[in-house]
This record gives C-alpha cells, structure tokens and sequence, in this order.
C-alpha cells in the first residue's frame, strides 16, 4: 500500500504529491529528521556513500543554507538537504583544489 501526502513546499509555494519516506534519523546539525529520496539514494549507492557515512556528514558536518537548501560539509564530502523537510537532495565528494570551508575530519 503506498501512503500518499501533499505538502506546500517553502520554496515558491510549490505543491508536491509523493510516497510518504520514513524518517532514518535525526541530524543533530540540521535540527530535522532526514529521509533520502529514491533518487538520492541511487546516487549514493553510485557513489559508494553509505547511510552511516551519510548520518557522520549529517551529524558532524559544518552547516550553510542558501536558497532553501543546507549544504553540511565534512571532510571531502557535501550532502545537501532541503532545509525545511529534512529530505536529502544529493550527496558529492568533493574535489580536493580550491575552496576554503569547513568540515569536521577527514572521512
């Protein structure tokens, strides 16, 4: 049986419909619980990040929002995380040149 809701989302007061996602678990840094889109997870599954990778990044990870969005930076790794509900958008390793920034240890 597949659970259907609608939500208004913040961002242009878009409406979607979509299965309802179980809450994994609740990140510290962004005060949500975090759910991982179908989508999200194919990536991270393609990417090698797994789920407790994803809940250190999540959990220990140094935070900035634009747009709606949190981006939690830790170590070579970015997931970025729609800032209202918690859902992850996608999860990048990052290339090693440029950019100052943050993040917790390396990974």
């Amino acid at each position: 049986m597949e659970y259907q809701s609608a939500i208004a989302g913040p961002v242009g007061g878009v409406a979607s419909v979509g299965p309802v996602k179980p809450k994994l678990f609740w990140s510290a840094v962004l005060r949500l619980f975090i759910t991982v889109s179908k989508h999200a997870a194919g990536q991270m599954a393609q990417r090698n990040v797994s789920t407790t990778l994803l809940k250190t990044i999540l959990n220990d990870g140094k935070k900035t929002t634009r747009n709606g969005v949190a981006y939690v930076r830790y170590g070579n790794y970015e997931a970025r995380v729609n800032a209202s509900t918690g859902n992850v958008i996608t999860v990048v390793k990052l290339s090693g040149g440029g950019g100052g920034g943050g993040g917790g240890g390396g990974v």
